[in-house]
């Protein structure tokens, strides 16, 4: 616990909260910053004397958060770390549940839960019930946040707490330990963090500085995981939100694969949208006519072919399927990435397909969703959630896109999802082929959440890339119908994740039958 002229009752109740918990082999260090206000030193100093588990370093110069953490840290004998501001508080159990996610996981590096806030009328508000460990999500926010646990042996070998990223120290901290270890998710609110006028908690602007710092931390740990293919770090549409960029390598071919039959209107909108609209343009399109029978289809066929050589129609005369039909378009392609695209849908952002392109690349990644939306604005995909409505649903769907850290992440931020849906999917060629393509036991629904799930279960991680938007008129080309044995593929290839498994990027204290993320009642 780093102290530096708190208030000294909020002090008070942080380290009760440690004396009070149910789990006693503890010590709190505290290293106290140089603090000006006399009560602050008197108050540690009782107890000192009630508590031999209380160690203090007291610091004669203040040398802000980093070096005041490090110097808490020098004092620690422990085998485990917790992170404690100085006016916060740790629920009753949070370090029984630390250890157990220690020892239940004994591979593990560090260790984060959920939270909620406390307002001085001491009743807690906002819980962020957060999702299990999403690395392209902390490259978009800190969501681990608090509370955040780890082995004191790694985080000195990693160099503690790096002094001129004040403000961003424990998102420093969390990103090299994320690259150094696996990170444990406790899904309980095991941290109360306080609300006052000067928090972040109240306030996201309370520390302008430190977003700032953020940014550097971030692009620091990503030029050490990707070297030349990070490119640099945008800030996000919000404070504390970040956009990373990555290097696409030049000449690199998307090829967008768009099955239909006639509608021609929507498919025509389609194809307008992407090379009107589209900044990156070295692309092709690749359109899988199946049992289209209308003249003014054949005439549109005929026509945008002629203008636009990019332009390529492949007869598939077979009953529908789509996951066959879109192997055969890949099977067609000659690009490096992927995208399997709806004809129902128009792009909205002009750099969608470089944001696609970019995340695709990465080695880790499988495929990549686009946040798409209904006609009015309202959210129409912003991630799968296997197991939710009983099968998988679109979590936010109908929602307006608001930016909101309670009770769930946000749905405007890139995160890491278990499957995106196929009416906008990015993949690279190679990984695609290596995970065997689309099933095609699905005939109609399905397989583009098989697809994400089987990724996972290899060590691959797929992800929501919100920055990339499109309209998605939601199936105008074909009926709402489902066959049997899709149900019958899904019962069998989404297990775990619907009934013995939660999606491990959502969470158990959030109710799976509502796509608006809702506390469960039980």
């Amino acid at each position: 616990m780093p102290v530096f002229n708190p208030e000294p009752d909020y002090l008070r109740q942080a380290i009760e909260s440690v004396r009070l918990q149910s789990y006693p082999h503890w010590e709190l260090c505290i290293a106290d910053d140089a603090s000006t206000r006399p009560e602050v030193r008197r108050l540690i100093a009782s107890f000192l004397e009630r508590d031999d588990r209380i160690k203090v370093v007291w610091r004669t110069e203040n040398g802000h958060i980093s070096a005041a953490s490090n110097s808490a840290l020098d004092l620690a004998s422990g085998e485990f770390v917790v992170l404690l501001d100085q006016d916060d508080l740790l629920a009753k159990n949070a370090l029984l549940w630390v250890v157990d996610a220690f020892v239940r996981n004994p591979a593990a590096g560090a260790v984060y839960s959920d939270e909620d806030k406390l307002g001085d009328d001491g009743v807690p508000v906002l819980p962020f019930f957060k999702p299990d460990w999403s690395p392209h999500l902390l490259f978009s926010q800190c969501y681990v946040g608090h509370l955040l646990a780890f082995r004191r042996r790694l985080a000195m070998e990693i160099g503690g707490f790096r002094a001129g990223l004040e403000g961003a120290q424990d998102y420093d901290l969390v990103l090299r330990l994320g690259a150094a270890t696996p990170v444990v998710h406790v899904p309980r609110v095991l941290y109360h963090w306080r609300l006052h006028e000067h928090s972040t908690a109240l306030r996201s602007d309370a520390k302008p500085y430190a977003h700032e710092a953020g940014r550097r931390a971030l692009s620091d740990a990503l030029r050490a995981r990707y070297g030349s293919q990070f490119l640099r770090v945008d800030d996000g549409d919000f404070l504390f939100t970040y956009a990373p960029r990555f290097r696409i390598p030049t000449g690199l071919k998307i090829s967008i694969i768009i099955p239909t039959r006639d509608k021609v209107d929507y498919l025509s909108r389609c194809i307008a949208s992407i090379v009107e609209k589209s900044t990156y343009q070295n692309i092709e399109i690749i359109v899988i006519d199946n049992n289209s029978m209308e003249a003014d289809t054949f005439r549109y066929f005929e026509r945008i072919q002629a203008q636009d050589p990019r332009v390529r129609v492949l007869s598939a005369p077979i009953p529908f399927n789509w996951s066959r039909l879109n192997n055969l378009g890949a099977t067609a392609a000659s690009g490096e990435v992927l995208l399997f695209l709806n004809n129902d849908t128009t792009v909205i952002s002009p750099d969608w397909l470089e944001r696609l392109a970019e995340w695709s690349l990465l080695p880790e990644v499988a495929s990549v969703g686009a946040l798409l939306f209904y006609e009015d604005g309202a959210i129409q995909h912003s991630g799968v959630v296997v197991g939710m409505n009983g099968w998988a649903d679109h979590v936010f769907k109908g929602m307006r896109p608001v930016h909101h850290a309670s009770p769930f992440v946000s749905p405007l931020i890139t995160r890491n999802v278990l499957a995106v849906t196929g009416a906008c999917l990015a993949v690279e060629r190679g990984k695609f082929y290596r995970l065997g393509g689309f099933d095609e036991s699905f005939v109609i629904c399905g397989s583009d959440v098989e697809f994400g799930i089987r990724a996972y279960k290899q060590g691959l991680f797929n992800l929501l890339c919100a920055q990339a938007r499109l309209y998605h008129y939601e199936s105008k080309t074909r009926d709402a119908y489902i066959p049997e044995g899709d149900f019958v593929q899904s019962e069998k290839k989404y297990a775990p994740y619907r009934g013995d498994q939660v999606d491990p990027f959502f969470n158990r204290n959030l109710d799976p039958m509502s796509v608006r993320p809702t506390i469960r009642s039980n």
